[in-house]
């Protein structure tokens, strides 16, 4: 009992971490946010980690939930894990350090409270999560297909927004991000192809 009191004030932390991010001095406005990866994929986290805690509270008043060791569930549970720890590891390692080096933006607008809880602290508490509490048993390796729909169609809906005439960004860009913003630096989509199977590799 104390172990899923204990992991469901763990989940409740980090769904108010998620909600505080995604409403803590938003730049963007109009629900622009919304087609940011990161915005998106700490959204996921909110709504995954709420249905795990209605199954805890059910499970501590003496009902019995299936759900939980449900095969697609456990796998949609790992992959919104997947697509947050890709959310923090791509901000850390790539935007964060180009937009500094490129001046772009500074290290404390970068690394500000926000930045920080949106790509650090809920992909780290989201692994951590996964790992201490999650009873999922072994993934088929014929299931890693299914971890590139969602970015497709993310790649897919960001360009569609541009061509079908979707309004700019708080800073003036019409792309969310660099590597699939054809018009930055001249750079043309055969770089942003690169870019994209680069990210789908890894």
């Amino acid at each position: 009992m104390k172990s899923k009191i204990f992991e469901l004030l763990y989940r409740l932390l980090i769904i108010t971490f998620a909600i505080l991010g995604l409403c803590l001095n938003n730049p963007y406005g109009n629900g622009m946010q919304f087609w940011f990866f990161t915005s998106q994929t700490n959204a996921f986290v909110v709504i995954i980690e709420t249905i795990i805690c209605v199954l805890i509270i059910i499970n501590i008043c003496g009902k019995e939930t299936h759900l939980a060791k449900n095969n697609v569930f456990s796998l949609i549970r790992l992959m919104i894990t997947f697509f947050i720890t890709i959310t923090g590891i791509i901000y850390m390692f790539v935007l964060a350090p180009t937009g500094i080096a490129f001046a772009e933006k500074s290290a404390s607008y970068m690394f500000n409270f926000r930045n920080i809880i949106l790509h650090a602290i809920v992909p780290v508490m989201s692994i951590i999560g996964y790992y201490a509490f999650a009873n999922s048993g072994m993934m088929n390796k014929n299931h890693a297909w299914y971890f590139l729909i969602y970015p497709f169609i993310y790649f897919v809906l960001a360009i569609f927004r541009v061509e079908f005439g979707g309004k700019p960004f708080y800073d003036g860009t019409l792309y969310p991000y660099f590597f699939i913003d054809p018009t930055i630096g001249g750079q043309g989509w055969g770089m942003v192809a690169i870019y994209v199977v680069v990210i789908i590799v890894l």
